[in-house]
């Protein structure tokens, strides 16, 4: 994959209150391991930063970072496409083992733990991040934060899906009223994730009220053939052939709805918005604000590298990142990033974020449900994802049935287990869903 760097140089520190964390004595190798105890960042060493992004997306961080702090960056770039994920577990944690912080998918956490490329982060590290950026939303805490119930990573994103419309609608309660709305109110006028590398993740958003989630939990037996799933599937399949607008991503149906080009559909911003105008923000069809939340497997999560030579700086660059003053201008350029601090606990938000976009209001409501589903948080994320992606494509074109599609990612994940090793795979699952297995 191509690789770049970007580095800025000092400027002059105009704010103090984000160096509240570099007081933090505990060393990169976790609290757990001896080590000298670090004062506070050097200023003549850069912080060496592996992002999953472009060199554009490297540029406004170092932008962001240069107009708090003196700590000089060096930021090595690493390309990722959804579709083509499959290697990219390989190339980050090549770029881990010679950066202090790695910025990467949710997905690879799994493959991070287990190289050992990446350390926990404490409770108390947590709680200095909140006492000085704010609450972190409870679904975002226990979804992308936390792997085998450690402190892991902060997320840096958690964009969910929506449906959006510019007319007044009644609430749906199931996917067939969502398809009759569709077809008789919105007259095909519509889209949702769909596009090559959104098609797997929009499946899954429509699977998540499933209760027996992807795998057996003690054998690891694929369960996505099975008739829930299925059924799930020739849903979809049904839907989108009655939308005149086929194959998107969620940015796309987003700006067709807000511009008033399309009537409604399912989709999100690729970056946060200021103002979004009139029109309704509902939650998907069996969903509510204290349901389970899914995450997308690709929405940003920072962590500290197990070869990070300096924590306190490190550290003081994930608070900031998270939530620091500064910071919101970073999620207007950078795309998954989204506001992950601030809500308060009874689901609404501090004055600045309620004063934001209609979907950032919404957004905050949803990411405040507790209880999460695990996305596919396992070794060879990115070959169990695409062969998903794939399969789910080749259906909605219509060139193979729903039933057959899903018979084929079963027997294709039943084989990338089989090569990684059954109990080592269910061991990552279990990680997943929080258990220390």
């Amino acid at each position: 994959m191509n690789q770049e760097s970007y580095r800025i140089d000092r400027r002059e520190l105009i704010i103090g209150s984000a160096a509240a964390i570099a007081t933090s004595t505990a060393g990169c190798r976790g609290e757990s391991e001896t080590g000298p105890a670090e004062g506070a960042p050097r200023r003549d060493v850069p912080l060496r930063i592996a992002l999953s992004g472009s060199e554009r997306d490297a540029e406004a961080i170092a932008r962001g970072w240069g107009a708090i702090s003196e700590q000089p960056l060096r930021i090595t770039t690493m390309a990722f496409d959804r579709t083509e994920s499959d290697a990219f577990a390989n190339t980050l944690l090549e770029e881990i083992a010679n950066s202090d912080l790695a910025i990467y998918p949710l997905a690879f956490i799994a493959e991070a733990v287990a190289a050992e490329s990446i350390v926990t982060l404490s409770d108390d590290d947590f709680e200095m991040m909140e006492q000085s950026a704010g609450s972190m939303a409870p679904a975002l805490r226990n979804g992308a934060a936390r792997y085998a119930g450690d402190n892991v990573a902060v997320p840096l994103g958690g964009l969910l899906p929506a449906i959006l419309s510019n007319e007044e609608f009644e609430p749906v309660q199931s996917w067939d009223q969502y398809d009759e709305l569709v077809e008789q109110v919105w007259k095909g006028s519509a889209a949702e994730p769909s596009a090559p590398g959104w098609a797997a993740a929009m499946f899954l958003w429509r699977s998540s009220g499933i209760k027996s989630w992807l795998f057996g939990r003690e054998d690891l037996q694929p369960l996505v053939e099975t008739e829930p799933y299925v059924e799930t599937l020739e849903q979809m399949v049904s839907t989108h052939a009655k939308y005149e607008f086929k194959r998107q991503t969620p940015a796309q149906v987003w700006e067709g709805v807000t511009a008033g080009q399309w009537r409604g559909g399912i989709g999100f911003p690729n970056v946060r918005v200021e103002s979004d105008g009139e029109f309704r923000i509902l939650n998907l069809p069996g969903t509510s604000d204290i349901s389970k939340v899914l995450l997308d497997g690709f929405s940003p999560v920072v962590s500290l590298s197990a070869n990070c030579r300096q924590s306190a700086a490190a550290k003081q660059f994930m608070q900031w990142i998270c939530g620091g003053e500064g910071s919101r201008a970073i999620r207007q350029q950078v795309p998954g990033m989204s506001d992950i601090v601030g809500w308060d606990r009874d689901g609404g938000g501090d004055d600045a974020i309620l004063t934001q976009s209609s979907y950032d209001q919404w957004l905050g409501r949803r990411l405040n449900a507790p209880v999460t589903l695990p996305c596919l948080q396992l070794l060879r994320a990115g070959e169990y994802y695409g062969a998903l992606d794939q399969q789910v494509g080749l259906a909605l074109d219509g060139e193979v049935s729903a039933e057959s599609a899903l018979s084929a990612v079963a027997e294709k994940w039943a084989a990338i287990t089989g090569e990684v090793g059954r109990d080592r795979q269910l061991r990552c699952w279990r990680r997943a869903q929080g258990m220390r297995a």
